[in-house]
């Protein structure tokens, strides 16, 4: 980017898709990016960072996130009153956190309608294991109550949909 970019509201700093797709074609991303387990391990393996440093990162950022959601929550709770059933709704938010030589992170920019699957392998199989993430957490959620006539859902239901294949202790387990 060039800075007479800098005014161009269509400019975007880490739209690492569409900066692909324009150069491969559609479908075609290779953006490059790296799960979070392979970022850490990077850090530790460096010698450039301190060890203390590496293992605050991810709590670090897990904060970040906390203090936006937290300052958001006024907004977000006016717009859930809005709804006309608020306690069977979710919505999921993409943050992209940039992270300094001294391992701080920041926030850029938080997306209320985040990009799936569309940055190659790396992003596919961790968009996938988020998503079984949150649908083991939404099963939890609703197989509590109850719906329609009285009856609880069945956890089958659920396993039907070539979810039950991965829970959330294996995407920890593989550093999801």
């Amino acid at each position: 980017m060039s800075a007479a970019q800098l005014g161009n509201p269509c400019v975007h700093l880490t739209n690492n898709e569409a900066k692909h797709a324009k150069q491969n074609g559609p479908g075609q991303a290779n953006c490059g990016n790296w799960r979070l387990s392979k970022l850490l391990k990077w850090l530790k393996d460096s010698t450039a960072f301190a060890p203390d440093n590496v293992e605050a990162l991810w709590p670090r950022i897990r904060a970040l996130v906390w203090e936006v959601l937290e300052a958001a929550r006024p907004t977000i709770a006016q717009a859930v009153a809005q709804l006309p059933v608020t306690d069977r709704c979710f919505e999921l938010f993409g943050f992209d956190v940039l992270v300094d030589d001294a391992l701080r992170p920041w926030l850029c920019e938080v997306n209320s309608l985040p990009s799936l699957g569309i940055g190659g392998a790396a992003d596919l199989e961790v968009d996938r294991a988020m998503l079984l993430n949150l649908f083991e957490i939404l099963w939890k959620d609703i197989s509590a109550s109850t719906v329609g006539d009285g009856e609880a859902l069945q956890v089958e239901r659920f396993e039907s949909l070539g979810a039950g294949e991965t829970t959330a202790a294996d995407c920890a387990e593989k550093g999801a």
